[in-house]
């Protein structure tokens, strides 16, 4: 993974992941080294249903095919990589990636406890093991969660850095290269910044695609210059809470949230790697200084009781009974919210508001 000169003028319309993946789907990694672009992919691999294996190790082309659907539909429903792109056949017959081996699968939920949680580890090669963190799925506790890490450490963390103690205790000459997408991108960052430096030294990368960042400033020295974030010119997610303001900026399709689909970054082929941009969107920056100047200005005990309230709104507003969110009314909502006599929740709204507006004029300005 060497240095690279990424500030280009591209102009027009740029590949994506499905592109490398097409490109480099005959070539093994002896035959062309791990890049970020790899790391990307198998950190997305993540959502689908590694948990259902029940077994301790096996190589992605001998998945079971009932469970590969499985997987690759709820992959589908993350990352939107076009109509023409056949996960399942891919992953059975791609040189490059069908052999590597997926072992040591933990995933824990408790909404009791308020824990959302997955790591698996790939084996790209002899000595060389890459691990993985889920990010957040479409469940009340895995949002909770979400809202949590404002004030605490959420269970999830602790998961993420107890699985890589045992990883390196599991193979203890091997290296390591640690990567999350989403919430999964700031458990990478956690584990790495509060592992012991006997085991900084074995980690090769930590990447961080789009996550939020954390309750308090981070000690980025920690990351030894290991860690990388990327995040989209639109990004939302990875610059929540106080980030470390040390990020590559990518450039991408869509808009908004499409943004944090890694499919829809644009990469740059020849080079191997997703195309830079210098800086982000407008929308973006009012985001982040309106959001979190709003979450940073209240007390840590009004942070856990707005999160209390939000979390009774929700169960009150979807099937109580389920625990995935599904469609979420969102008139039903701010109507909820109006109703009860919180002042941090009204003035959340109020903050919203302001986001939307900055949206608004946004998208007319770029219509113009």
């Amino acid at each position: 993974m060497a240095k690279t000169n990424y500030y280009i003028d591209y102009g027009g319309l740029m590949d994506t992941l499905v592109d490398y993946l097409l490109r480099i789907k005959n070539l093994s990694f002896r035959q062309e080294k791990l890049n970020e672009l790899d790391v990307a992919f198998l950190t997305m691999m993540t959502y689908g249903k590694f948990e259902k294996l029940g077994i301790f190790s096996i190589k992605l082309k001998n998945i079971p095919y009932k469970i590969l659907l499985e997987q690759v539909h709820t992959f589908e429903n993350i990352c939107h990589f076009g109509e023409d792109f056949n996960l399942a056949n891919y992953i059975k017959t791609s040189k490059r990636y069908r052999n590597i081996r997926v072992s040591n699968v933990s995933a824990r939920f408790s909404s009791k406890k308020g824990e959302q949680f997955l790591g698996v580890s790939y084996r790209i090669a002899r000595g060389r093991y890459l691990i993985a963190y889920r990010g957040t799925d479409g469940t009340k506790t895995g949002w909770r969660e979400n809202l949590s890490m404002s004030v605490d450490v959420v269970p999830a963390q602790k998961s993420a850095l107890e699985y890589l103690h045992k990883a390196m205790k599991r193979h203890p000459l091997s290296k390591f290269i640690i990567t999350g997408h989403s919430k999964g991108g700031n458990l990478s960052y956690y584990a790495m910044l509060n592992c012991s430096e006997k085991e900084q030294k074995r980690i090769i990368r930590c990447f961080n695609f789009d996550g939020p960042g954390f309750k308090e400033t981070p000690n980025i020295s920690r990351l030894n210059g290991k860690g990388i974030k990327l995040i989209p010119q639109d990004s939302l997610i990875g610059v929540l809470l106080n980030t470390t303001n040390n990020y590559n900026i990518v450039r991408s399709e869509g808009i908004r949230f499409e943004q944090h689909d890694v499919f829809n970054w644009n990469i740059d082929l020849p080079r191997r790697c997703f195309v830079r941009e210098s800086s982000r969107s407008e929308f973006s920056k009012n985001f982040e200084a309106i959001i979190n100047k709003w979450i940073l200005s209240m007390s840590v005990d009004e942070r856990r009781h707005l999160i209390k309230e939000i979390s009774d709104i929700v169960d009150r507003r979807t099937d109580p009974k389920k625990e995935t969110l599904g469609e979420i009314n969102t008139k039903g909502i701010i109507f909820e919210a109006f109703r009860r006599d919180n002042h941090t929740l009204r003035k959340g709204i109020s903050v919203f508001g302001r986001i939307y507006h900055h949206h608004k004029k946004d998208k007319k300005e770029s219509n113009r």
